[in-house]
This record gives structure tokens, sequence and C-alpha cells, in this order.
């Protein structure tokens, strides 16, 4: 796709259980109801990649979801979504990574909470949580 690719989302990227997907000098740009969902077992990497908001300023995206087994006191890696970022952007969202799976706006699914995440020269700018 080039050292520069730009790819926009108006639904939600979905990164299913048992996939794993990686992105290299991309730029993801998300409609104002779309969000990267990275599901239990799901692993989703980031280098030099930024993930932002189609219409900002003035609309925000919701942001990331690494859902999780909040039994899973191991943080096995079937049982845990995650999130790896290095020298990527995450900008303009409402939650910048939330660590469980969503419900509505403001409410986490019970038992979904967990998720790793790992993010080396990153950053997460104007997001609102």
């Amino acid at each position: 796709m080039g050292t520069s690719a730009v790819l926009v989302f108006s639904d939600d990227l979905v990164i299913p259980t048992g996939t794993g997907l990686t992105l290299n000098n991309m730029e993801l740009r998300f409609e104002a109801d779309a969000k990267i969902i990275i599901q239990r077992g799901a692993r989703l990497t980031a280098n030099n990649s930024t993930l932002t908001s189609l219409d900002c300023p003035g609309a925000r995206w919701p942001g990331i979801r690494v859902e999780g087994n909040s039994a899973d006191l191991t943080q096995s890696t079937t049982e845990q979504g995650k999130l790896f970022l290095t020298n990527s952007i995450v900008e303009h969202a409402e939650v910048g990574v939330w660590r469980a799976r969503q419900v509505d706006i403001a409410t986490p699914a019970g038992g979904s909470f967990g998720g790793r995440v790992l993010a080396l020269g990153s950053t997460f700018r104007t997001c609102i949580d």
C-alpha cells in the first residue's frame, strides 16, 4: 500500500478473536461513530501510524476498545486483546484506549476488563480521556 496509505472508516474496525493486524506507516481516519475493537485473543500492532478522527477539529471518534477477560489473572494471550503501538499517534478520540468491551457510551460489559496495551514512543493527544 505504499509508505503513507490513508484509510477511512465509517463503521467499526473489528479485529476478531484469533487474528492479528499490523499497520506500518498508515493513517486511519474514523467517522464519529466508528471505533477500533480488538476482541479477546486478537492483536493490533501499529508502527509509525496515526489513528485519528476524519472530521476533527469538530468531531471526535470513539477511540480504541481492547477487550479482555477479567477472570484471567495470568493475562493469557487467548483471553486478552492486545494493542501494540510503536512511534504512533492516537488523537482526537473520546477515549484514547478503553480496556473493556463497551455496552454503551459510558458502560463497560461486566467481565470484559483486561486487555494488554504497550505503547513505545507513541503519543495520545487531544483525547478527552
